[in-house]
C-alpha cells in the first residue's frame, strides 16, 4: 500500500494548480448529489497520513486511493492517461483538470463556509508539470459521511509516474503550519502523521502501549495507522532493518526505548523522501533500499541473503536479514 510520502507529494504537486481557483468542473461518480457549484474556490488540497483532502469553500472532499486508485492532473484539454469510465472525481478549474481514478472510496462532506467564496487565480499558475499524480492509500474508519463511494479496491499499481518519485522533478512539502488543526471526524482515530514536522511522537509511542492485542508484531503495529499515520509496506521494512528489529517480535516484548527508536527513523526517513526524486533509504543511488523488495539479494550490511514472506490479517509482505534482524533469546 503506498506510503505516506507519496500522499504528500501529491498535495504538494496539486495545490499550486488548484488552490485559490474556481470550478469549471466537477463530476464525482458513483456519489449522488448535492455537489459544489461551479465556481467555488478551491481553498486547499493536504494529505492528512495516507488521506488525500481537498478542501473546497463549504466542502471536504477526501480519497481514499488503496492500491488501485490514483491522482492525475493534466492541462485542459490534454488527453488522459487511463479510460475516463474509471475517473471517481474529476475537478477542472482554469487550466488544470485533476483526476482521480478507480479510487475505492471518495467520500464528499460539507463543511463550514470560509466566506472566500469569490473565484480567484491559482496561487502558483503553471507551476506543475503535466506528469501524472500519485498513487495513495489510507486505513478506512467510521466517520460522517455525506456521500461514500466505495467501489471495489482490487489490487493493483496505477498508471502513471507517482507525484514526485521518479519523475525528476522537485515537489515542495507543506509546511506543518498549513495544515488545519480541525480534521474530518472520520481521520479523528488516525495517529500523529510522521509526514509533518514536528508530529508528536511521543503520542505515537504511547499508542503503541495502547495496542488492545500485545502478541500484535511489531511490523503490523507499524502499519497501525491508529498509532502513526504514514508508514507502509516500504518503511514498515526499511525502519526494522534500520532499528535491527526482528519484524514478527509481539509489541509487549520490544522496550520503550526502541519503540521510540522505531518511530523516530520512520519520521527521519518519511521527511526525507518528501521531495523529489525515487525514494531512497539507505546511502547510495537515487532509488537505494535495503531490504524492501530484495529477497535473495545480500543485505547491505552483514551480506545474508534478504528473507521475505507475508503474515498477519492483511497477509502483507515483510522484507528482513535474518541475521541483522535475528529474534532476540
Amino acid at each position: 500500500m503506498p506510503e505516506g510520502d507519496t500522499l504528500h507529494r501529491t498535495a504538494a504537486r496539486l495545490r499550486p494548480a488548484l488552490v485559490g481557483a474556481g470550478l469549471v468542473r466537477f463530476e464525482l461518480a458513483r456519489v449522488p448529489r448535492p455537489h459544489p457549484a461551479l465556481g467555488t474556490v478551491v481553498l486547499d488540497v493536504r494529505a492528512v497520513g495516507k488521506h488525500l483532502l481537498i478542501d473546497l469553500d463549504g466542502w471536504v472532499l477526501r480519497t481514499h486511493l488503496r492500491m488501485s486508485g490514483s491522482w492525475h492532473l493534466y492541462e485542459t484539454g490534454q488527453r488522459w492517461q487511463r479510460p475516463a469510465h474509471l475517473a471517481r472525481a474529476v475537478l477542472g478549474v482554469p487550466g488544470w483538470e485533476a483526476v482521480c481514478f478507480a479510487a475505492p472510496v471518495v467520500v464528499l462532506e460539507r463543511t463550514a463556509r470560509s466566506g472566500r467564496g469569490t473565484p480567484g487565480r491559482s496561487n502558483a499558475e503553471g507551476a506543475v508539470g503535466r506528469s501524472p499524480g500519485a498513487e495513495g492509500a489510507v486505513d478506512r474508519a467510521p466517520g460522517a459521511e455525506a456521500s461514500v463511494d466505495r467501489s471495489p479496491g482490487a489490487e493493483g499499481s496505477a498508471d502513471g509516474a507517482p507525484v514526485g518519485e521518479g519523475t525528476g522533478r522537485s515537489a515542495v512539502p507543506p509546511p506543518a503550519a498549513a495544515v488545519p488543526a480541525a480534521q474530518p471526524a472520520a481521520l479523528a482515530h488516525l495517529g500523529p502523521d510522521l509526514c509533518v514536522a514536528g508530529a508528536d511522537l511521543d503520542r505515537a509511542v504511547d499508542r503503541m502501549a495502547a495496542i488492545p492485542a500485545p502478541e500484535t508484531t511489531v511490523a503490523e503495529v507499524l502499519l497501525d495507522q491508529r498509532v502513526a499515520a504514514g508508514i507502509g509496506n516500504v518503511y514498515k521494512s526499511e525502519v526494522l532493518w534500520a532499528c535491527r528489529v526482528d519484524p514478527f517480535t509481539p509489541i509487549e516484548r520490544v522496550d520503550g526505548a526502541t519503540r521510540r527508536r522505531l518511530v523516530d527513523r520512520a519520521h527521519r526517513l518519511l521527511l526525507a523522501n518528501l521531495g523529489g526524486g525515487p525514494r531512497t533509504t539507505v546511502p547510495g543511488p537515487p532509488g537505494s533500499l535495503a531490504v524492501y523488495g530484495r529477497a535473495g539479494r545480500p543485505c547491505p550490511r552483514c551480506g545474508t541473503p534478504i528473507s521475505s514472506r507475508r503474515h498477519g490479517e492483511q497477509a502483507r509482505r515483510t522484507f528482513w536479514c535474518p541475521r541483522c534482524q535475528a529474534p532476540s533469546a
